[in-house]
């Protein structure tokens, strides 16, 4: 997941994955045995997000963990020309390497 076309951007290490707009208004992505349909009206022209919705849910930051995206059936970003400066709260990291 970690071509431009696609919407999101693989967080191997904190479980999860960070949103970024799409360069298509809609993508089928297979997750094992699941499909989760992603959407975005407006792409590729609009390229600001200014809201994602997780199965119909407001997502409130620009990330999901693994665990609700593997379950989940749809994303659907609202796109803008203008930027979005909340992006909400950073995704989760680890904290400094233990010696």
């Amino acid at each position: 997941m970690t071509a431009s076309f696609l919407p999101a951007f693989l967080l191997v290490s904190a479980g999860g994955v960070t949103l970024n707009s799409l360069m298509f208004p809609e993508i089928n992505l297979r997750l094992g045995q699941r499909l989760v349909r992603i959407t975005a009206a407006g792409a590729p022209s609009k390229l600001y997000v200014q809201s994602v919705r997780l199965d119909g849910e407001p997502l409130r930051n620009w990330w999901i963990d693994w665990e609700r995206l593997s379950k989940a059936s749809g994303l659907d970003f609202t796109l803008s020309a203008e930027p979005n400066h909340d992006p909400g709260l950073p995704p989760p990291s680890f904290g400094p390497a233990e010696r």
